[in-house]
């Protein structure tokens, strides 16, 4: 992620702050600092290393570090370390910025797109839901987000209910019920229901700038094999022709039906049986005689 973000060429005049986490547990003492190893050697000139003593966890440290940068700058640019950037994905991300700045709509901007032909007239779209890799946001929206969730009492109406879940084609709210249930703990889900419950919008590139490689064995919050809808590449893409501020239904009625399609029993039939079969193969170029995985 450090490598592709300084591919572009803007990151060697931004203020980069790298929030690095505090180990769980002794153990995983040794991993911390070897992470913090790198971010220092990485070469970016703006940087500003924030180490924590304790183990924040994902959403407190995401919540709290958009929280300060929208305090101190007004806006800010998010990435998680699993994330592959096109060389243009800041060119992107600073320019929508500040063409929407002062529209009360747009509460959101995201870098990464659905990997499928959408179509659009523009280079890039308006969805009334977020994308959590590789996206930014304005203090003015962020100020909406709520962090326990209480905006929740809008889903009791079925009908709402099934519009925050792209008309049933993913269970966004069983989502967030788990958050409220303690089963997870999202920043994502609570801040797509803040922007939800605004009536926001948020802007997409027409295809991927971002790649996200965080999903297999080594995650640490999935064991999942990628999806169709995780396992985009980040196109050298310029976005110049941004659309008027409105739902461009025909990307969104696409991208529903392709999300609903990848959680269907064949979808993920086939996404185990290709797991399979790379372990066969694994196990084959090992050589191994006992029975593979």
């Amino acid at each position: 992620m450090l490598e592709s973000l300084r591919a572009n060429p803007e990151a060697a005049r931004s203020t980069v702050h790298v929030f690095c986490d505090g180990p769980r547990r002794e153990a995983d003492l040794p991993g911390v600092e070897a992470t913090r190893a790198v971010v220092r050697a990485c070469g970016l000139p703006g940087l500003v290393l924030v180490e924590r003593e304790r183990n924040a966890g994902l959403a407190r440290s995401v919540v709290e570090g958009v929280t300060r940068l929208c305090e101190e700058y007004g806006r800010v640019i998010v990435l998680e370390d699993d994330l592959i950037l096109s060389p243009r994905f800041l060119e992107f991300m600073n320019a929508a910025l500040e063409r929407y700045a002062e529209d009360p709509r747009v509460m959101h901007v995201c870098g990464y797109q659905y990997d499928l032909n959408l179509g659009a007239a523009t280079d890039a779209v308006f969805l009334p839901f977020i994308g959590s890799w590789g996206w930014a946001t304005w203090g003015r929206a962020w100020r909406a987000f709520d962090p326990a969730a209480g905006a929740r009492d809008l889903l009791g109406d079925q009908t709402t209910r099934r519009r925050f879940d792209l008309g049933g084609a993913y269970r966004f709210s069983g989502m967030l019920d788990a958050q409220l249930s303690g089963r997870i703990d999202s920043w994502a889900i609570r801040w797509y229901l803040s922007v939800f419950a605004a009536g926001g919008l948020s802007l997409f590139p027409a295809v991927s700038l971002v790649e996200n490689t965080g999903f297999g064995g080594e995650a640490s919050h999935t064991e999942a094999e990628p999806t169709r809808m995780s396992s985009g590449r980040a196109h050298d893409f310029a976005v110049r022709r941004f659309p008027e501020v409105a739902i461009d239904e025909e990307a969104l009625r696409r991208i529903a039906s392709f999300i609903g399609w990848e959680q269907t029993l064949p979808a993920m039939l086939r996404r185990r049986l290709h797991r399979a079969l790379r372990a066969l193969g694994a196990w084959r170029r090992r050589g191994a005689s006992s029975v593979p995985p």
